[in-house]
């Protein structure tokens, strides 16, 4: 093989994986609300004593209704994140299989850990979008304008028709 086709190779490899990193970035980041805030780097960290706390909250400044909480082994299923890993969690569902109505919180205690289950979040949101993408055009309203926030040790998902007002309940935590 040539020096001239090893480095056109070379350079199609390079073209694909950065149409690759594009697109996954998109996904990832180009929809919805998202906050990140790493731990020490903001001003604003979340100081709840549980991931229910704020779970809770959510459910209350949000007027979510029929929502039903997930057990550990459902949280892991859907989630995909080592229940080990999680200091704690709170994470309902809609009862509907027609509303796409969600709120996961979980407390890590590192910051590879809150890596992880913000991964989990991200593949969680992309089979939300799958899921109802041949549903109701409201649900993958909510989907596209989900709020997720990592911050302090927390990491937290809301799929809900206002994310601003789950977002002022987060917001009563910030220390």
């Amino acid at each position: 093989m040539s020096q001239g086709s090893k480095k056109k190779k070379g350079i199609a490899l390079a073209l694909v994986l950065l149409l690759v990193m594009s697109a996954l970035a998109v996904v990832v980041f180009g929809k919805g609300y998202i906050r990140y805030k790493s731990r020490g780097v903001s001003s604003h960290v979340i100081t709840a004593s549980s991931a229910e706390q704020i779970a809770e909250r959510i459910i209350s400044d949000t007027s979510l209704v029929g929502v039903v909480k997930l057990q550990n082994e459902q949280v892991g299923n859907y989630y995909g994140v080592p229940v080990a890993i999680i200091e704690n969690s709170a994470v309902y569902k809609s009862s509907s299989a027609l509303s796409a109505d969600e709120i996961a919180v979980f407390r890590v205690s590192s910051e590879a850990e809150k890596k992880i289950a913000a991964s989990a979040v991200d593949g969680r949101l992309s089979d939300c979008r799958s899921s109802y993408s041949t549903l109701s055009s409201d649900e993958n309203r909510k989907i596209d304008n989900c709020l997720v926030e990592v911050s302090g040790d927390y990491v937290i998902m809301v799929i809900c028709g206002d994310p601003g007002k789950a977002s002022e309940a987060i917001s009563e935590f910030y220390k």
